[in-house]
């Protein structure tokens, strides 16, 4: 269950488990704006042209940015996606729609990142990467008087549930 705090960001302060569904819920039903809208149908475009690019492959999403606090007219979505080094190498230049900049189209902040298994001698970029942007996530930027805020974020699973959650969304948006 996505909770907000008082500033209208996600708590806990790491990676809160959701869904596709719940995402709707909390952040565009409940908080429905033209802007919102607009993001949500971007994210739901940006999904299913990944998912076909990536085909059966399961993945991890974690998603954050204005869109995921209460902010009634969030610029973007925040998104980084979790791939397997194999699959990101065999699929090349057909992923990089899906990143940025070419991702901003869709309205998508949108990285992926490259994931070697532990035994990999490059394992440790996974870990670079994974920490680095965990540690963007779980903090906002300094306000205008230097304070920073802890916060949540959102990590998706995408398997076959989701992705046939995520086409009854889109037909119904």
């Amino acid at each position: 269950m996505i909770e907000l705090n008082q500033k209208g960001l996600i708590v806990p302060d790491y990676n809160v488990p959701s869904t596709v569904p719940e995402l709707a819920t909390v952040f565009v039903k409940d908080r429905a704006t033209p802007q919102r809208l607009a993001l949500f149908r971007g994210y739901l475009d940006y999904m299913t042209d990944l998912c076909a690019c990536l085909g059966e492959l399961s993945f991890t999403q974690w998603v954050d940015g204005s869109f995921t606090t209460a902010e009634p007219h969030p610029g973007d979505i925040d998104i980084v996606t979790f791939l397997s080094f194999a699959d990101i190498d065999k699929l090349g230049p057909a992923l990089k729609p899906f990143t940025y900049p070419q991702s901003l189209g869709y309205g998508m902040d949108a990285y992926l990142v490259r994931v070697f298994p532990p035994e990999h001698r490059l394992f440790a970029l996974y870990v670079g990467d994974r920490d680095y942007w965990l540690d963007k996530f779980t903090k906002t930027e300094r306000n205008r008087r230097g304070i920073v805020y802890k916060k949540g974020f959102l990590e998706l699973i995408y398997s076959d549930e989701e992705r046939t959650t995520l086409k009854s969304l889109r037909s119904d948006s």
